[in-house]
């Protein structure tokens, strides 16, 4: 069955209550909202293993994305079939993906969740999210999910699952906004006192950057990045300003 996602985005702005994943109130401003291009032709795009199909707007799913731009030109066997596929991708993460791209909103209620619960978006799907915009060289919704991130970080004591930092640093460079923010967040609560009562929840490769980090004089930032943080993770292209 075709993905008619433009459908699918419309009944949930109309059916569903907006979605929220902190109980305490953001400081983050008002996303702007975006205006979809519907003009142009559609295209498919073709999800994961199974090959889950997804029609879009061209002109929509093209914006800030250099990816799809690419896909899409006729110099591309892709851009002439009109069907670009992303086998590797999770059905779910391009599902937030396309909300997105019609909305400006990140919905992650679109992942799944367990059986029985309702629980906030975790930092790794939040982690996934970045990941697969970064995949799609869409700037912009990084910095969204970093920001998402920054006001969930402000929001609670918890700190980051030591599976979701191993995750990351799995999936990510060294340099990149997201790493950089968790590894910054968890180094700035790590004391003496707190790292013999928890080391076991990191794993090896986390505690190795720890180590790195204290090595070379780097003291962590206390209490950690806030969202006025935020421009040091974000991704700038060349000549951009600093975010406003």
């Amino acid at each position: 069955m075709v993905h008619h996602s433009l459908l699918r985005v419309q009944n949930r702005l109309q059916k569903r209550p907006r979605e929220s994943d902190d109980s305490h109130t953001s400081t983050q401003p008002p996303t702007k909202r975006f205006k979809p291009d519907y003009s142009n032709n559609l295209i498919t795009v073709l999800v994961g293993s199974a090959e889950k199909e997804f029609l879009v707007h061209q002109a929509t799913i093209c914006r800030n994305s250099p990816f799809f731009e690419a896909a899409c030109s006729r110099e591309w066997k892709e851009g002439q079939d009109r069907v670009v596929r992303l086998p590797e991708v999770e059905v779910q993460a391009f599902d937030v993906y396309v909300h997105w791209a019609y909305t400006g909103e990140i919905d992650m209620s679109l992942m799944p969740e367990p059986k029985g619960t309702r629980r906030p978006p975790s930092y790794l799907d939040l982690g996934k999210i970045w990941c697969l915009a970064h995949y799609l060289q869409n700037d912009q919704l990084c910095n969204s999910v970093i920001d998402r991130i920054l006001v969930k970080l402000n929001g609670t004591s918890r700190g980051v699952r030591g599976s979701s930092m191993q995750w990351v640093l799995d999936n990510t460079s060294t340099d990149s906004g997201l790493q950089r923010l968790l590894l910054d967040t968890e180094s700035s609560r790590v004391t003496e006192k707190y790292f013999e009562k928890r080391h076991d929840r990191y794993p090896r490769a986390v505690i190795f950057e720890f180590a790195k980090r204290f090595a070379a004089g780097k003291v962590p930032q206390r209490p950690g990045p806030t969202y006025e943080d935020r421009c040091r993770y974000h991704t700038h292209k060349e000549g951009e300003g600093e975010c406003i």
